[in-house]
């Protein structure tokens, strides 16, 4: 009767010699029997947002399950890396204003948190000294950013008025100054109010 052989069964991870006899003559095979395969079920993240300054950093950390899977190494990666980049231990880093998305994966399963750096939200303030005293104080209005609104001013010093125009951000303002009704000097020329011009934190007017 012909014996085609024996089936080899892996018991734990390790090497064996198997060695068959026969009449007196023997034939051996060197067997490896490697570790089994763990798949990674799930990766979790220590926060799931973020709101991080520019230039500010902060290390997340990533959890994969479960603890014995086989590859656990984690790799990082943001959706937007001038808003936000990420080293590969973890540390995120606020680039610019935005939002942008970090990605830990691991195994094929991927976790990811949000990360948001504001922005730098700044005001101009408006100093507006007329020509001649005023009886009532005068009104502010401007235009930043195709939208308009006005502000009454207060009384500052040396016959100068002061008001503050939110959220310019650098962006160039149309001021246009008002007293008891009327426009000052550069305010209505031709039926147009052709104000004033500029942009900064600070905006000085002398009227006339």
């Amino acid at each position: 009767m012909k014996n085609d052989g024996e089936w080899i069964r892996g018991l734990k991870a390790g090497t064996a010699t198997i060695t068959a006899m026969a009449g007196g003559k023997s034939a051996s095979v060197r067997v490896t029997v490697s570790p089994a395969v763990v798949p990674v079920s799930s990766v979790s993240l220590s926060v799931s947002s973020v709101s991080l300054a520019v230039g500010q950093s902060r290390r997340v950390t990533a959890t994969v399950s479960p603890s014995n899977a086989t590859d656990r190494s984690v790799s990082w990666k943001s959706s937007d890396t001038s808003v936000a980049s990420v080293e590969q231990n973890g540390t995120v880093w606020g680039k610019k204003a935005g939002t942008a998305t970090i990605t830990a994966t691991a195994g094929g399963k991927s976790a990811s948190l949000t990360v948001t750096v504001p922005g730098q939200v700044s005001d101009s303030v408006v100093y507006y000294k007329p020509t001649v005293t005023l009886g009532v104080t005068p009104t502010l209005w401007y235009r930043v950013n195709g939208k308009a609104s006005s502000v009454r001013m207060a009384a500052y010093c040396d016959g100068w008025y002061k008001a503050v125009v939110p959220g310019t951000n650098g962006a160039q303002v149309k001021l246009v100054f008002e007293v008891g009704g009327k426009w000052d000097s550069n305010g209505l020329v031709n039926g147009q109010h052709r104000g004033y011009f500029g942009s900064g934190k600070v905006l000085a007017v002398t009227a006339g």
